[in-house]
């Protein structure tokens, strides 16, 4: 069942609206209009106790006056591009530096930033869409979005992007939740170093001081990148590590073994006993420990594409579509 409820006004006196997909047990996933962001996934526990395992704020304001991505959409262009530019048919564009030098996350109106228009799909979907015009945040073509969300009986979360855009553009979705599988009350949780993670990723791209994976390919056999067989979060957190040492932790992409709609990581809250799998058909996921206090999955093609033409395109042409789909399964 979806139910529609307000969510408050925001700073520029836009309303709100929250869509509630609940399940006949009491499960339920949240997500607000602005940003087509994921505020509440509310999942039984190991004793059937219903926990929220997202970090997410009350009202919309909440979200406005926040930042930092919170469970939201993240468009045109999730993770970064170096030097904040990109070539396109001989053509450079020029985007936001808003991450030092380089380009964060779709600039500082992003698609995380904005408002989408909510369609009730069905008793388990809801379908957030936006047309996003040419050169809104410094991207070329005017690129028509979507993303439709599925809670389904499993307490399954699936995400489904497409887009379509008039003109050569680039385009790179990704959600931005951060999860505390041993439950949250929106705005603090706990600490998630006990956490178990495994992530079916046998290289990472390595990177630079700011993050900009350098092009090199990096295997995780050996270093605290390896998570082909669960290990505490924490387990190797502060570990002696030139790449766990540019963002004290983990801010990393992993390049996902395998193709098509797959399994990518699998995390298990130590205390809750809840286990989210993380499944999709895209290449890479970011990890990110954030404060520690939570982490995120974010599904996406490599970042710093403009840098690295040799890895998996994130160009998408004139009429093509862009199709993709990510899904988190608790139980």
């Amino acid at each position: 069942m979806v139910t529609k409820l307000p969510f408050g006004t925001g700073i520029d006196g836009e309303a709100a609206s929250l869509y509630k997909i609940e399940n006949a047990d009491g499960s339920y996933a949240a997500i607000t209009d602005y940003g087509a962001t994921v505020t509440q996934i509310v999942v039984p526990d190991k004793s059937g106790v219903l926990r929220n395992v997202v970090m997410g704020h009350s009202d919309v304001q909440g979200y406005q006056k926040a930042g930092g991505f919170w469970g939201a959409t993240i468009g045109r262009v999730g993770n970064r591009l170096g030097a904040s530019q990109f070539e396109i048919n001989g053509k450079t564009y020029r985007v936001l530096a808003n991450d030092g030098p380089n380009h964060l996350h779709g600039g500082a109106k992003g698609f995380d930033k904005r408002m989408w228009e909510g369609e009730i799909v069905d008793e388990n979907s809801v379908k957030f869409s936006r047309i996003s015009p040419d050169g809104e945040e410094g991207y070329p073509g005017t690129l028509t979005v979507s993303v439709t969300f599925t809670f389904d009986a499993d307490h399954r979360l699936t995400i489904a992007y497409h887009a379509v855009s008039d003109a050569d553009t680039l385009c790179n979705l990704t959600n931005h939740s951060y999860f505390n599988l041993n439950g949250t009350t929106g705005e603090s949780a706990g600490l998630i170093l006990g956490h178990l993670m495994q992530i079916n990723a046998a290289r990472m791209t390595a990177c630079s001081p700011d993050l900009l994976p350098t092009g090199e390919l990096l295997p995780v056999d050996g270093t605290p990148f390896d998570f082909r067989t669960p290990k505490p979060i924490g387990q190797d957190i502060d570990a002696d590590n030139i790449y766990i040492s540019y963002p004290h932790g983990y801010d990393h992409n992993f390049c996902l073994d395998g193709e098509g709609f797959r399994q990518a990581a699998v995390t298990t809250g130590d205390e809750s006993g809840i286990t989210m799998e993380t499944w999709t058909d895209l290449p890479g996921m970011q990890f990110f420990s954030s404060n520690r206090h939570s982490f995120c999955l974010e599904s996406q093609c490599y970042p710093n594409w403009n840098q690295n033409p040799q890895f998996p395109t994130i160009l998408l042409k004139k009429g093509d579509v862009y199709a993709t789909k990510t899904a988190y399964w608790f139980h």
